[in-house]
């Protein structure tokens, strides 16, 4: 699991694109149209919150061809505060991998 790299600015919409990967092209493309869900636990504070759910799209063919290597979430990434917090991702509530962010002030 990856994110755009850009700025992520605490208490507002950030908009993200969460790239997924399964081990297989065939892994990943089950990932299409699946709901995903990112609980954000910040390190300075230890509270939880649901910071990100949408679903997975396919990537656009005419640009990406068959097989897919990756999909793709398009959402706001929201986070009430500064400091570094886990991500955690959820594809229809199995875990499927975590990746740490510095969030930034507005």
């Amino acid at each position: 699991m990856a994110i755009i790299d850009a700025p992520v600015i605490a208490g507002t919409n950030n908009k993200q694109v969460f790239h997924l990967w399964g081990v297989t092209p065939e892994k990943t493309e089950q990932l299409f149209n699946k709901h995903v869900k990112i609980i954000a636990t910040s390190k300075e504070e230890r509270k939880a919150v649901t910071a990100f759910e949408s679903s997975i799209s396919v990537p656009n063919p005419e640009v990406i061809k068959p097989p897919y290597d990756y999909s793709m979430s398009h959402g706001y990434l929201v986070l009430p505060s500064k400091g570094i917090w886990k991500l955690d991702a959820y594809i229809e509530d199995d875990f499927f991998g975590s990746i740490i962010v510095n969030v930034q002030d507005k």
